[in-house]
């Protein structure tokens, strides 16, 4: 009476909804079957022995794979630059700064044209915008 007025079943109990099935439903099962392979637990293990599973090993010159390792991208590491040219140790890239002795060092640190420049902001801890000072009046 209880499973009747609350729907309350045992786990995995089947329902019986009194439909006209045209197949005996004790020993019908639904859906798709699955193909059956035997040892298949080991050959997941071991797909190194199954017949076609990895391509075959195929022997080519150095130079096709040093053109593939410079041409391609490889996931998780950086670009292969170089082809094998060798450089002299003294060899610089890039362009030579045109900037009148101006430099990024000059930049960073700073060198000043005037006193101005090295005296510190008149706002510095203070404000300057007239009627928001704090001054007590």
């Amino acid at each position: 009476m209880y499973a009747k007025t609350h729907g309350n079943i045992p786990a995995g109990t089947q329902k019986n909804r009194n439909y006209n099935w045209p197949v005996d439903v004790s020993t019908h099962v639904f859906g798709y079957g699955e193909k059956r392979i035997p040892n298949g637990a080991g050959s997941a293990i071991h797909a190194e022995r199954i017949d076609n599973a990895f391509p075959k090993t195929v022997i080519v010159e150095k130079m096709v794979e040093d053109v593939k390792a410079t041409n391609n991208d490889l996931l998780g590491k950086s670009k292969n630059l170089g082809s094998g040219a060798t450089f002299p140790a003294d060899r610089v890239f890039g362009v030579k700064n045109q900037a009148n002795g101006w430099n990024a060092a000059k930049c960073i640190h700073g060198e000043p044209g005037s006193v101005k420049e090295v005296m510190p902001d008149d706002d510095l801890g203070r404000c300057n915008k007239p009627g928001m000072r704090n001054t007590v009046r």
